[in-house]
């Protein structure tokens, strides 16, 4: 499985990743990304469900800049206008966005898995 990270519209390098991970079965979101070393921190509200933070971005004290202005990501699930997007894609599909949280979703082999982080809905998906 195919396991990327993209600070998107944060331009955020730090938390940028891209790694494959061996998987013989239907496999949970959530181990997929400890897989392959990608660091979530989970919101108040949805600690195993949702990313806050992925590895260690957007920092407690960064300053989002969006359309109204700028936020800090604090993870009490009060920020409505960035987040980390969760998409997936099938072996011959294309991307879309995924209907569960991390300690839901199941993979199968030879899917893709995106984390993309998204400011005021932009990027609307991933580049690829």
């Amino acid at each position: 499985m195919k396991v990327i990270v993209d600070s998107g519209a944060l331009k955020q390098s730090a938390a940028d990743t891209s790694s494959c991970v061996p998987a013989d079965g239907p496999t949970l979101a959530s181990d997929v990304l400890g897989k392959a070393n990608v660091k979530i921190e989970g919101t108040a509200k949805y600690p195993t469900s949702f990313a806050c933070r992925v590895n260690g971005v957007p920092a407690a004290d960064f300053d989002i800049k969006h359309k109204g202005g700028t936020t800090r990501e604090a993870c009490d699930d009060k920020n409505t206008v960035s987040y980390w997007a969760l998409w997936v894609k099938p072996a011959a599909g294309t991307w879309a966005y995924a209907q569960e949280g991390l300690d839901s979703l199941k993979l199968s082999p030879g899917e893709s898995l995106e984390l993309l982080y998204t400011v005021d809905n932009e990027p609307a998906a991933p580049a690829s």
